[in-house]
């Protein structure tokens, strides 16, 4: 946790907290990095107080980090600003989430996983993998396959001859195609009939 402003900034912030009718903008708070925190009336919207954040000067703006509580004060989303006590408990509450975070990470990281398949480093499924007692390669080493007839099935003379006559039939019902009368040229290719322009009628 990083350690809060000294006496002296507090005592000056505290002067530019007091709302004087004079002053411009005055002092709503601060956070735990250095950031202060400003509101000042609108001059065009009258009535509506607008509220800006100044950086601290000791960090560089790619490291500035603004607390959600304070994002959501300058949104607008919330009337209040918030206290230190507040920030000082969501940065615990942060701190226990990542620790939470990673423990649970650890717990899965130590479990087997199914994605890579069993282990060989277990005995049990060593044995089973490797064909040892209890495993189903040994098993099916030992068993021992019989061939199976099976039976030929058997058809009726009668029933033969039906079965041909209505072969025949259905082959004869079936329309001749009509792409056999299509002229092909040398390399089986339709050729299409040539094309002679007819006189148009006049109207």
């Amino acid at each position: 946790m990083s350690a809060g402003p000294s006496s002296v900034k507090k005592a000056w912030w505290k002067w530019k907290a007091l709302r004087f009718p004079w002053r411009r903008k005055w002092l709503v708070g601060f956070d735990l990095t250095g950031n202060t925190f400003w509101e000042f009336r609108d001059q065009i919207a009258i009535g509506r107080m607008r509220r800006i954040v100044h950086y601290a000067n000791e960090v560089h703006y790619a490291d500035v980090k603004v607390a959600p509580q304070w994002m959501q004060w300058l949104r607008h989303t919330r009337s209040e600003p918030p206290s230190i006590n507040e920030q000082q408990l969501d940065e615990i509450r942060q701190v226990q989430l990542k620790e939470l975070a990673a423990a649970a990470d650890a717990r899965w990281a130590s479990k087997a996983s199914a994605i890579h398949g069993p282990s060989k480093n277990n005995p049990l499924i060593a044995g089973r993998l490797n064909g040892g007692e209890g495993s189903q390669i040994q098993v099916f080493k030992n068993a021992v396959v019989k061939p199976v007839k099976l039976p030929t099935p058997k058809v009726e003379p009668q029933l033969s001859e039906q079965i041909l006559e209505l072969k025949e039939q259905s082959l004869e019902d079936v329309p001749a195609s009509p792409w056999k009368e299509i002229k092909t040229g040398k390399g089986k290719e339709q050729q299409p009939e040539a094309w002679t322009p007819k006189l148009a009628k006049r109207r």
